[in-house]
């Protein structure tokens, strides 16, 4: 999934927190859905 042109550079600290925080969890969410998926199906 390759997102790279749809966000805008982040216009102030906050929202580079943000998305700091989002590049962060966002795999660890993918990787714990994973899981589940494997372990329910």
């Amino acid at each position: 999934m390759a997102g790279a042109g749809l966000q805008p550079p982040p216009p102030g600290p906050q929202e580079s927190a943000v998305s700091g925080v989002l590049e962060t969890f966002v795999p660890v969410l993918k990787a714990v859905f994973a899981v589940f998926g494997s372990t329910f199906v």
